[in-house]
């Protein structure tokens, strides 16, 4: 029988360790994702901005997009699931709009600078509303006695 320990939620009853620590790594991933949010917004603004770039914000953006990267990397140890293949997904879109910010921004496309930020809408838009959404989800799980306790045997 898999390692159980004692919810301190609910009352003594037990779960399995394994759940716990999934959703606890979960959490986590989560939190350092919705942090990197601010900074990519940051990146993705001063990229839309005409002008030159600093390294600064090469740096920055470097950093948040590696950020996401790692974040994508831990979930691979996960069992698949509809719930890690949707945050795997939003990671994904997250990493992918501050490179293609940096690359609009560090190549200088001036001349159509117009018709492109008009498909630019909200900075990381919906995606990042509903990665804020998944980690209070996750956060909330953690913090809910459990509905269907599981045995307290052990053998």
């Amino acid at each position: 029988m898999a390692d159980v320990v004692e919810d301190p939620r609910s009352g003594g009853d037990v779960v399995p360790l394994d759940e716990l620590r999934l959703l606890r790594d979960l959490r986590d991933i989560l939190r350092s994702a919705v942090e990197l949010q601010s900074p990519a917004a940051q990146v993705i603004d001063a990229c839309m901005e005409p002008g030159g770039k600093t390294a600064e914000l090469a740096r920055l953006g470097g950093s948040v997009t590696s950020g996401y990267f790692q974040l994508r990397e831990r979930l691979r140890g996960f069992p698949p699931s509809p719930l890690v293949d949707e945050i795997a997904a939003l990671l994904n879109y997250h990493q992918q709009m501050v490179e293609q910010a940096l690359l609009f921004g560090y190549r200088g496309f001036e001349e159509g600078r117009e018709r492109i930020l008009r498909g630019w809408s909200g900075r990381l838009g919906h995606p990042a509303k509903r990665l804020r959404e998944l980690y209070a989800q996750v956060r909330r799980q953690l913090a809910e006695p459990r509905a269907t306790p599981t045995p307290k045997s052990r053998s």
